[in-house]
């Protein structure tokens, strides 16, 4: 008997987020339903499994995104659009990237992947 995954495309968001704008090499395991990335535990020092964040629907874990873009020198902005969308705009490396969902958390992340692969999400 074979046991199928479906994949969550807010979690396949969240990884694209941790590891292009965070660097955090992620490990996809079959089986689980959580995805993960391997640091050192602060305390230890050994190697520990954290969750991926989930950047693409917590907004603590989305304002980290923000911080980070900020941290790099960026404008940015957000905010609730005509229509029932939010927009989320980074000046980033001397481009404007623009990204827009109805989930302001979403926004966000696509506008963060925008600035990293050159297009408009």
């Amino acid at each position: 008997m074979t046991q199928e995954y479906t994949i969550n495309p807010k979690r396949v968001m969240d990884r694209e987020v941790a590891a292009r704008i965070f660097g955090i090499p992620v490990e996809v395991s079959e089986g689980t339903f959580d995805d993960r990335y391997f640091a050192p535990d602060p305390i230890s020092g050994k190697p520990r499994s954290y969750p991926i964040p989930r950047f693409s629907s917590d907004l603590t874990a989305t304002w980290r995104v923000i911080e980070r873009f900020r941290d790099w020198g960026s404008f940015v902005r957000l905010e609730a659009v005509p229509g029932g969308e939010w927009e989320c705009v980074f000046h980033f490396r001397d481009r404007w990237v623009h990204g827009t969902d109805p989930v302001p958390s979403m926004a966000v992340c696509k506008a963060a992947l925008a600035a990293f692969t050159g297009g408009e999400q």
